[in-house]
């Protein structure tokens, strides 16, 4: 029987889950606040880093709304693809709308923030007992939306994919119904791991601290004003020393709490807590 999987939000990740969908039991929904800017097939493009299209992806969707409880109330899974700080609201908005008399798994593509906290939150707040949450680590694809509601891009799947699940034990459930199928099942790459917690995800940062050093960089080097458009640096191409440097510093600051809770709890598993480095070579 045909499980109903709910897509909440329209970011770079709801782009290229819709079509690596295609060949699950899923039926498909988008929660979207923009519903009539949403095809009823969206097309995946898989391309080289030279552009090149190698293989073309596509998914159905049986419903677009913006309205939760034409979706949620039938939802077996339920996931979000929205930047992150819209996450908390999010759940708050759908949370009223889930079935509290049967498992529902609820998770997000990118999992840092302390997902955890704010699924436990919203567990209390409303009373649901039968949801099982995920978060994965990093996003498992490199992609990007070409139309909005149309096409999505991807140049594959990462080499390590890691996935934090409460309760631990259905890891394998949702690896099988889920995971694999985005993943491993077209690439043959990119299996998943599992997470032992989740604050080894919040706490393995990337773009969180990619961003912001390089825009104080930026600020400190050029003083934030420029006479020509031109004359701005590249975020990512013209990436300097400093600007690394910067990014180290601050990375060095979270190892120094990443390093006082592995000494708090030595009992813990905490393989996946990694300095900025590290994450990257795990994943690429």
């Amino acid at each position: 029987m045909k499980k109903n999987i709910v897509i909440v939000g329209g970011g770079n990740s709801a782009h290229v889950l819709i079509p690596l969908l295609s060949k699950t039991d899923f039926d498909i929904s988008v929660l979207t606040s923009r519903p009539d800017d949403w095809s009823h097939t969206v097309a995946l493009e898989y391309q080289n880093t030279d552009g090149e299209v190698l293989k073309v992806f596509k998914g159905e969707i049986k419903k677009t709304t913006d309205n939760p409880q034409d979706c949620i109330p039938s939802a077996d899974y339920i996931i979000l693809c929205m930047p992150v700080h819209k996450y908390r609201e999010a759940l708050h908005r759908i949370a009223p709308y889930i079935n509290p008399d049967k498992q529902v798994v609820v998770g997000t593509v990118y999992g840092q923030g302390g997902f955890n906290w704010m699924m436990e939150e919203i567990l209390n707040e409303y009373r649901l007992s039968n949801i099982v949450y995920f978060a994965f680590g990093l996003i498992p694809w490199v992609c990007r939306t070409k139309e909005y509601g149309h096409t999505g891009i991807t140049y594959g799947v990462k080499a390590r994919n890691a996935a934090a699940v409460y309760p631990r034990e259905y890891f394998a459930q949702i690896n099988n119904e889920f995971f694999s199928p985005i993943c491993y099942d077209w690439f043959k790459t990119g299996a998943f791991e599992q997470i032992d917690n989740f604050i080894s995800i919040t706490l393995s940062v990337d773009n969180q601290i990619i961003h912001p050093t390089r825009c104080f960089a930026i600020c400190q080097e050029y003083g934030g004003r420029w006479e020509h458009i031109e004359d701005v640096p590249l975020f990512y191409k013209n990436y300097d020393a400093f600007s690394a440097q910067c990014l180290a510093d601050l990375d060095d600051d979270y190892s120094k709490v990443r390093d006082r809770i592995k000494q708090l709890y030595p009992d813990k598993d905490f393989f996946y807590m990694l300095n900025y480095l590290a994450l990257e070579h795990l994943s690429y």
